[in-house]
């Protein structure tokens, strides 16, 4: 269990109550009994870095999205007319999978830091989908959501596109190379409503530009 004060930004684990207390959230351990925190954003915001340094640092357990595992990945990035709809309807599967296991494997008092929320199939679905496509796939992620256990803090990376495609262009992973500066503002856009419209979660939201880094200010 984390028995001392670890921020980030306005972020506090703490012995005390899961409330507001100035700029920072508390959360009471003897009520929580365990804590979800996902960490969201556009491709290349540094997800799933910053998940693995908060993991190490408050001791948690690490969930990391298998996007590897997508078979229709590779021809989306070829063919995102053709391919969008299995893709998210794949992931939309696999991503509520992989939380409803780790949240049943948490034991009591244990944490869990997340590179995904497993809504994130609702997010892309909303550029990648032709509009007619996306009700009947709000109302198949809507039945396949409903029993998950919702994060209690989402962390939502949102760096300038320019700076995730900098990051992008660096790790260089072959199919993600020609990701046009386009689909990451359509994406930006796509989370920004999301978080409007999210309820149950705390949200924690850092911007940063192409020359700054949110958590380095915070030692993490």
């Amino acid at each position: 269990a984390i028995s001392r004060p670890l921020r980030l930004a306005h972020l506090a684990f703490h012995e005390g109550a899961f409330e507001r207390v100035g700029s920072d959230w508390r959360i009471d351990q003897k009520r929580i009994e365990a804590v979800l925190i996902a960490i969201e954003g556009i491709i290349g915001a540094g997800k799933t870095t910053l998940a693995k340094r908060l993991a190490k640092e408050w001791s948690a357990n690490l969930l990391l999205e298998r996007f590897e595992d997508n078979p229709y990945l590779a021809p989306f990035y070829s063919d995102p007319t053709g391919f969008a709809l299995p893709l998210e309807l794949s992931f939309a599967a696999q991503r509520s999978q992989q939380w409803a296991e780790a949240c049943r494997s948490l034991g009591q008092e244990e944490h869990l830091i997340s590179d995904f929320h497993f809504e994130k199939s609702l997010v892309f679905a909303s550029v990648t989908l032709e509009k007619k496509a996306m009700p009947p796939f709000e109302q198949f992620s809507k039945n396949l959501f409903g029993d998950l256990q919702s994060p209690d803090i989402i962390i939502l990376l949102q760096p300038e596109p320019e700076r995730a495609l900098e990051n992008i262009c660096h790790r260089a992973r072959g199919m993600e190379v020609d990701i046009p500066l386009s689909y990451l503002h359509d994406l930006s856009a796509a989370y920004f409503q999301w978080v409007k419209e999210l309820r149950g979660s705390k949200v924690l939201e850092l911007s940063y530009s192409s020359n700054y880094v949110p958590w380095e200010e915070y030692g993490i």
